[in-house]
């Protein structure tokens, strides 16, 4: 198997909430989507805006494009293969790839993750970075991602840290126990972003522009967000590389800075 190696490049983040509740709003990016086929075997990249509102448009096409296409596997994200939602309504608030990943199931249809586990992508980070900035990057870009959805309210800052310190440890991140009190990880986290910010500021803080883009000078949460984008892309490529033989139709849902990185690559692997 060839193996892909490319240096990725930096994409902003892409965002939608939901915008209408109209049952009939279509969703605004639908001809965005990549469809490739070598005459025998075909991919659908479902072209992705992270969102947990039952009110975009975007779960309604997710059905219909899996209705249409009828995958024989659909790739997800973020582990969403491994929920268990009993609920159309509890899949959708964990996002776009959980739905896909359990709309699918409910068609009988097999459902695979697209990513290296969070076990190796930590395994792969603490070989390059100290304990002290991945968990930092990792809390900072957890923020970042509930100021995006809209869940501010749900969560305190520490709430929110405490959480995902105990996620990245369970998963394998080696830190000193020292890191774990409320106040240390505070300490550790405003050490790596360009204004401090504590439970009262919070919210406001668009934390997202720390790690997501190139608005801030924040070298080190930009080598690491490169690094793991990276790491994540050369993965899936070479995944969907072993699956195109594997199976005649394939379905991919993933964020949509992933398909604009490896769509050359992608092109390049069904016209083979």
């Amino acid at each position: 198997m060839r193996t892909f190696v490319f240096f990725s490049v930096f994409f902003a983040l892409f965002h939608i909430n939901g915008v209408c509740a109209d049952k009939d709003v279509k969703y605004e990016h639908r001809n965005k989507h990549l469809i490739l086929s070598d005459g025998e075997r075909s991919l659908f990249w479902f072209y992705t805006i992270h969102s947990e509102s039952a009110e975009n448009p975007i779960f309604k096409e997710i059905e219909l494009k899996i209705d249409e296409f009828y995958p024989d596997v659909v790739f997800v994200e973020g582990g969403a293969n491994r929920r268990r939602d009993t609920t159309k309504a509890d899949a959708i608030k964990a996002g776009e790839s959980s739905f896909a990943s359990f709309y699918a199931k409910s068609k009988g249809i097999l459902v695979r993750d697209i990513e290296p586990s969070f076990k190796d992508q930590l395994r792969y980070l603490q070989s390059k970075y100290s304990p002290e900035n991945i968990l930092a990057f990792y809390i900072v870009r957890q923020i970042g991602s509930i100021q995006l959805t809209g869940n501010i309210r749900k969560l305190s800052l520490e709430q929110i840290m405490k959480s995902m310190t105990n996620d990245l440890i369970k998963d394998g991140l080696v830190i000193d126990s020292t890191l774990i009190g409320f106040d240390r990880l505070l300490e550790v986290v405003n050490s790596n972003i360009s204004k401090k910010i504590d439970s009262t500021n919070w919210e406001g803080s668009k934390m997202y522009r720390e790690y997501g883009s190139n608005q801030r000078d924040n070298k080190m949460f930009q080598n690491i967000y490169f690094d793991i984008t990276s790491f994540r892309n050369i993965h899936l490529l070479n995944l969907l590389e072993k699956s195109k033989n594997e199976y005649k139709r394939v379905f991919v849902v993933m964020g949509a800075g992933h398909l604009a990185e490896t769509k050359d690559k992608l092109i390049e692997l069904y016209r083979n």
